[in-house]
């Protein structure tokens, strides 16, 4: 072998061994960057946190039978449910419910006994003094006289979102956390 082929041979190696390098150093900064710790690609913020959802969720209102007309009518002309949502605002549970079922049924379950308007004026009574507000299911029962009875007063106010404890005094505050107080 002269010295010009070996010379040819031993760069074909040498270039061999550099792609290799080349190679392994790119899937390196590749996964690096999969990983978002490169500094060759900035970093993506993290997205804000989701709100807690509230503790308890308000109950959609009821459609009347002319809304489930139109719901059934608009997926029968071919509309999608998001956009009868979009259209009706109502939820895809009813939108569902509207489009299966040809006739609603009557609601189950007791009626209540108070009226809304017997309601709003039990919100208004317990809103209006801290007296009112502190009063017992059965003193609120026996000062607005509806005819009812506590579990009555207790279900519709609880249902407004109205929850009844007992209030607690505070602790009497020594002399001298009140001379420090009041410097």
């Amino acid at each position: 072998m002269n010295a010009a082929a070996w010379a040819l041979n031993a760069l074909n190696v040498s270039i061999l061994n550099i792609t290799i390098v080349l190679v392994v150093v790119f899937v390196k900064m590749d996964l690096l960057c999969i990983l978002n710790s490169s500094p060759l690609r900035p970093r993506t913020p993290l997205p804000p946190p989701l709100p807690r959802p509230p503790i308890c969720r308000e109950k959609a209102p009821d459609l009347t039978r002319d809304q489930r007309r139109d719901i059934r009518l608009l997926r029968e002309i071919g509309w999608k449910y998001r956009d009868i949502h979009a259209f009706t605002r109502a939820t895809t549970n009813q939108i569902r419910t509207a489009v299966g079922k040809a006739t609603p049924r009557k609601k189950t379950g007791r009626p209540p006994l108070l009226s809304q308007a017997q309601i709003d004026e039990l919100v208004d009574f317990d809103c209006a003094s801290a007296k009112n507000r502190r009063m017992t299911y059965t003193q609120l029962a026996e000062a607005l006289d509806f005819g009812v009875k506590r579990d009555a007063i207790r279900t519709a106010l609880t249902r407004e979102g109205f929850h009844r404890r007992l209030a607690m005094r505070k602790p009497p505050i020594s002399p001298t956390n009140q001379k420090l107080r009041y410097e």
